[in-house]
């Protein structure tokens, strides 16, 4: 499943910054799937052409957190143009994602924690 995400990705454009509330769903790794959503069930974009910042949303009460600075940069997976979601100087450890618009309103994600330079993958999303 994993390189099918990837090539779809790969594939994919940046597309347009998203904008508002999406919903989320972890594609991968598969374990995760079930357990979740009781933790993370979107992101909140408050966004312009250029980019903005985005804030998770936390629990079925819709609490936001962890907020990213977003913006156009090359990708960690391929170094082709894509959103970048940039949790520096928080949560611990720093949290690093990338997103592209892979249809009209989807966009598909990769999450990384930072560490020594290192960029170690840690899961991949779905927003609409």
């Amino acid at each position: 499943m994993l390189e099918q995400l990837d090539a779809i990705y790969g594939d994919a454009p940046s597309g347009d910054v998203p904008v508002g509330t999406k919903d989320g769903w972890v594609a991968a790794p598969h374990e995760m799937q079930s357990w979740a959503p009781l933790l993370w069930i979107g992101k909140d974009f408050y966004t312009g052409p250029d980019g903005g910042y985005v804030m998770n949303r936390l629990t079925r009460a819709g609490m936001e957190a962890w907020p990213a600075i977003v913006y156009a940069g090359p990708s960690v997976m391929d170094g082709g143009e894509t959103w970048i979601l940039d949790y520096a100087p928080s949560p611990t450890p720093p949290v690093y994602d990338e997103i592209r618009e892979v249809t009209p309103g989807v966009w598909l994600g990769y999450s990384w924690i930072r560490a020594g330079g290192e960029f170690i993958p840690q899961l991949s999303f779905v927003l609409a």
